[in-house]
């Protein structure tokens, strides 16, 4: 909090325990992650601007983090996603913070990258295009061209197809700069800026991001080509002074004749007054971060002064490293730290049987370390599949010697990872399938290649995991359905029945489902399941045979037993059936997974009907998630309890 009007901001504010904030109607709150450190932070410790200039008040004005809690009429944003965050308030110096949702903007890693983007990213594009109004073949100047803004606009320029001139002022962010494509590096402790724009070019420059202020803008402002256009974006070298005005006073009584005769412009800009912009800007450059268009350079302490800037004490540390002018790129701060125990708990198989409470006990165990091509999560989401009583069995999946874990998918937080992964990166939020079945953890260690960065750490993306891919892949892939096929998915109203029922409808197949309660049929009717057969009122094979006389094209499969019978024996020529299970024989104590049946007339069954039958287990699908991943299913409920 801000207690004293001073551009000192180690004077100006203290660090104050205050009670929990909470979202009102239309706002989230959100735990930070990585803050934001901007020069014109002094300027508000100082009542410049930004705010009311009464103490007490907040300071900081932008994060990245996650949401903790969401208010009233907030439906588009779910606890647990990730955000970054310009706070309207400027109160984002805090460990938690609440603010309009409208101010946030989902991101797929809670990673300081993003950081980049908001203030300083939003400021380069929005103010180079709307105000400097740059164009292909402009030859672009941007002082303090190393900093968080600068770096961000002279690459924002190059994309443009301008020819870059960048200011910087040592030999590190010379070096920096070249490697972003600065055509020309002026480091103005070796070089006097004024002498080198005369000299190199002589019919001046066509636009200028100016940010420094005093002797550095009137440089700018004499080398100004014909209709140039300078953007005042900030006047850093005034901002420590303890004067009520922010910008070292200049004599610009010449300043009219200076524009007249050069058609020139001199504009200001504020990010606030371009609000209809930051949205679709921020998307843009998140895009251009995504695909590694853009490169963002940030500066977390650790590499200039040895030290990572952690927690509300790094604030200051961060503050007072960037108006020491040492930076280079966007100084951040860490607020939360991934820490991890010694121990956790974790769900160990003890004792071979389909009785899970009495397979299993919960043990303590010591923390786990990634190796190098492994990752550590912090699960937030588990899934639960039918099949794990099989494992707890020893009947597939496990080496069957116990003790050993067990679980097989989870949603969770990257908190650490080995030497050899560069991506995904600690904070990163993932979905994963685990090859070694130890998901029922706090916490487990997996290769970097079974886990899958996600938008938002939300139990919807669980459902996308075992369920979903032996949903989507099985159907594709086993059954090969196609459109006007009818198809009947047993369990129609689980995990992998529901989603197996709207990839069926999607595709344009006719769907039957069966379940075994009201409530189930209700909600398989708000799927579009064409016919509902609740098999507690309804007979199975007597619905088949009766309304689906020539048969059905694709069965999915998961029951066994009566089941299994009646689907084979309702096939339709060409049919296909498609078996992921057997639940009905998983909970009794045989070897066997299945219900034993009297198949001794299947190889004429499937003579007869052309039937291709498929057995696919879960352990295929491992190898092929990257490539499902892509499959537009943003349309499709999830269901989960």
């Amino acid at each position: 909090m801000v207690q004293k009007l001073t551009t000192n901001f180690r004077e100006a504010v203290s660090i104050e325990n205050v009670q929990m904030c909470f979202p009102g109607k239309g706002q989230v709150c959100v735990k930070n992650k990585f803050v934001g450190v901007n020069a014109t932070d002094v300027n508000m410790t100082k009542g410049r601007y930004f705010v009311s200039g009464k103490v007490p008040f907040g300071i900081g004005i932008e994060g990245v983090g996650e949401i903790v809690e969401v208010g009233e009429n907030v439906e588009h944003l779910k606890v647990g996603a990730n955000v970054a965050y310009i706070d309207p308030n400027c109160s984002a110096y805090a460990e938690y913070v609440c603010l309009p949702a409208a101010a946030v903007f989902p991101i797929s890693e809670a990673i300081p990258d993003y950081l980049v983007l908001l203030v300083s990213g939003l400021t380069a594009a929005i103010g180079l295009d709307k105000g400097a109004r740059i164009t292909a073949g402009d030859t672009v100047l941007i002082t303090a061209a190393a900093g968080g803004t600068g770096h961000v606009a002279v690459q924002w320029a190059k994309t443009t197809g301008c020819h870059v001139i960048g200011t910087c002022s040592s030999e590190e962010k010379d070096k920096m700069l070249k490697g972003l494509g600065c055509d020309r590096v002026i480091n103005y402790k070796k070089e006097d800026i004024g002498e080198v724009l005369a000299k190199e070019y002589p019919k001046g420059v066509n636009a200028v991001w100016e940010t420094i202020g005093g002797k550095v803008f009137q440089d700018c402002l004499k080398n100004l080509a014909t209709r140039g256009r300078l953007l005042i974006v900030g006047g850093i070298s005034g901002y420590k002074e303890e004067s009520k005005e922010a910008f070292v006073k200049l004599d610009l009584s010449s300043l009219p004749e200076q524009l007249l005769f050069k058609s020139a412009a001199v504009q200001g800009f504020i990010l606030s007054h371009y609000a209809e912009c930051l949205a679709p800007y921020f998307k843009y450059l998140s895009e251009n971060l995504e695909t590694g268009k853009l490169k963002v350079v940030y500066d977390n302490g650790e590499k200039t002064t040895g030290t990572e800037f952690f927690g509300i004490d790094g604030i200051f540390k961060g503050v007072e490293h960037l108006h020491s002018g040492k930076n280079i790129g966007k100084v951040i701060v860490r607020m939360s730290m991934a820490s991890k125990p010694k121990t956790f708990k974790k769900l160990m198989v003890q004792k071979l049987t389909s009785n899970f409470r009495e397979a299993v006990s919960v043990e303590n165990v010591e923390m786990c370390h990634p190796r190098k091509d492994e990752i550590c999560v912090r699960n937030k989401f588990v899934g639960v599949n039918a099949t794990d009583v099989n494992m707890t069995k020893g009947r597939y999946g496990v080496s069957g010697k116990v003790p050993f874990g067990i679980g097989i998918e989870g949603v969770g937080e990257i908190v650490e990872v080995g030497e050899n992964v560069e991506n995904p990166k600690v904070g990163a939020t993932v979905a994963y399938m685990h090859s070694g079945r130890s998901a029922y953890a706090e916490y487990l260690c997996m290769p970097a290649t079974d886990a899958f960065v996600i938008p938002d750490a939300i139990p919807d993306y669980v459902a996308l995991l075992v369920s979903g891919l032996t949903a989507a892949i099985g159907l594709d892939k086993g059954a090969r359905i196609t459109s006007g096929d009818t198809v009947l998915i047993t369990a129609a109203a689980g995990g992998t029945g529901h989603i197996a029922v709207q990839w069926a409808k999607a595709v344009g197949c006719h769907v039957i489902g069966t379940c075994s309660s009201e409530g189930k049929e209700k909600m398989l009717k708000g799927l579009e399941c064409d016919r509902v057969i609740n098999y507690k009122k309804e007979d199975l094979g007597e619905v088949l045979a009766k309304e689906y006389p020539k048969g059905v094209d694709a069965v999915w499969e998961t029951i066994g037993g009566k089941v299994l019978e009646e689907c084979l024996k309702h096939l339709a020529i060409k049919g296909r059936l498609l078996i992921v299970g057997g639940i009905s024989g998983y909970k009794t104590e045989n070897k066997e997974v299945f219900t034993k049946l009297d198949l001794s007339n299947l190889p004429e069954q499937v003579h007869l009907s052309f039937v291709l039958l498929y057995f696919y287990f879960i352990d295929e699908f491992f190898k092929k998630f990257r490539f499902c991943y892509g499959i537009p299913v943003k349309q499709m409920q999830y269901m989960y309890s």
